[in-house]
């Protein structure tokens, strides 16, 4: 009997050493965090894919209904009329930059970052950088983008 007290006391103390230096987990909240906004940021990649490609049905299904657009020179867009302004001109290329997110409520996520495109088809074919936000709610399960915003960046001179 003592023998086996004495193991027992011996695995206890070796199991709270263990559990003393151990790393504490991480918070489940931070992880579902962190997976969300890895999840939207692929939608915000998704969507500009979309354009890029001129792929109405899966643009449009990154949309909520209520969906707006303000664009660099302050006009207000509906959804309809975002990819038609997208659409012609083509956009050629397009990088993205510094993009995070952070979730505001249980049902609201912002992401902000800046994008380089260059489109043609238009009178001037342009090179622009823009600061962009982006802002995704869930709706009926669903997280689907309602806004996006854009103002362009100016480069000063050195």
């Amino acid at each position: 009997m003592r023998v086996l007290l004495a193991v027992y006391l011996a695995v206890a103390q070796s199991v709270a050493g263990a559990v003393a230096v151990a790393p504490p987990p991480p918070n489940i909240a931070e992880v579902s965090t962190a997976i969300l906004a890895a999840q939207l940021m692929e939608g915000e990649k998704a969507s500009w894919s979309a354009l890029q490609r001129r792929d109405r049905g899966a643009w449009l299904a990154l949309l909520s209904n209520d969906y707006s657009h303000v664009n660099w020179d302050g006009a207000s867009i509906d959804r309809e009329g975002a990819f038609y302004m997208f659409a012609d001109p083509v956009i050629e290329e397009y990088t993205i930059h510094y993009l995070r997110g952070a979730l505001v409520s249980p049902n609201v996520f912002v992401l902000t970052y800046s994008i380089a495109r260059r489109l043609d088809g238009t009178v001037h074919s342009a090179a622009a950088l823009f600061t962009s936000c982006s802002i995704w709610a869930k709706r009926n399960g669903t997280w689907l983008k309602i806004r996006y915003q854009e103002t362009p960046v100016v480069l000063a001179a050195r």
